[in-house]
């Protein structure tokens, strides 16, 4: 288990949300760091995707609305974590700065996808 460090890991997008969890201990205590589509209520999409960085599936934390990205779409994502400190990146460039101290345990990292098929690859955990 980690207490601070920097994930990364190369996202393809499609109607979806993906991402990973970070400070997993269990299904009530977690972060996670997603991609997601937002849909109307034909549960069709209905946005591009968004950043979002939320405890747990749904409390969310906060929401980069000036990021944009596109479906079908190789993205770099990393999250650094520091005691209460969250910094994720998407490509290389900071998109959020956050600061949260709800799960301060270290914890797991856990990847997700829901709603498609979803690539996993050049994972790179540091304990810093």
């Amino acid at each position: 288990m980690l207490e601070d460090f920097a994930f990364e890991e190369f996202l393809p997008t499609a109607w979806t949300y993906v991402g990973f969890a970070v400070r997993y201990a269990d299904a009530d205590s977690f972060y996670w760091t997603v991609l997601r589509q937002t849909t109307d209520s034909n549960d069709q999409p209905n946005s591009p995707l968004k950043l979002e960085l939320a405890k747990q599936y749904y409390r969310l934390v906060t929401i980069n609305l000036d990021f944009v990205g596109q479906i079908n779409t190789l993205y770099k994502l990393k999250a650094e974590v520091r005691g209460s400190s969250f910094k994720i990146y998407v490509n290389d460039v900071l998109i959020i700065e956050r600061e949260d101290s709800t799960f301060l345990n270290s914890g797991r990292i856990l990847m997700w996808a829901g709603r498609c098929k979803a690539r996993f690859d050049d994972v790179l955990v540091v304990n810093q």
